[in-house]
């Protein structure tokens, strides 16, 4: 829903769904992505940029876990 709000530029549902959605799902690579470009776009850069770094944080997170997962798949 939260990618659905920022596209009909509803940025105040999109950031508040975004957020609920982080909390059961923090590791979301897209929620993260959402959640910043809804910041950038409601004028606030300083957590934009924050919010991007949390969705770069997400993505290695999940990438090091598929790694792990293929791995051990292989051994």
């Amino acid at each position: 829903r939260a990618l659905a709000y920022y596209t009909l530029r509803r940025y105040s549902e999109a950031l508040a769904t975004a957020d609920a959605a982080l909390v059961q799902h923090p590791d979301a690579v897209l929620l993260h992505v959402i959640r910043a470009a809804t910041l950038a776009q409601s004028g606030n850069d300083g957590e934009a940029r924050g919010a991007a770094g949390a969705a770069f944080g997400a993505a290695f997170r999940s990438s090091r876990g598929a790694a792990a997962h293929i791995s051990d798949g292989l051994d």
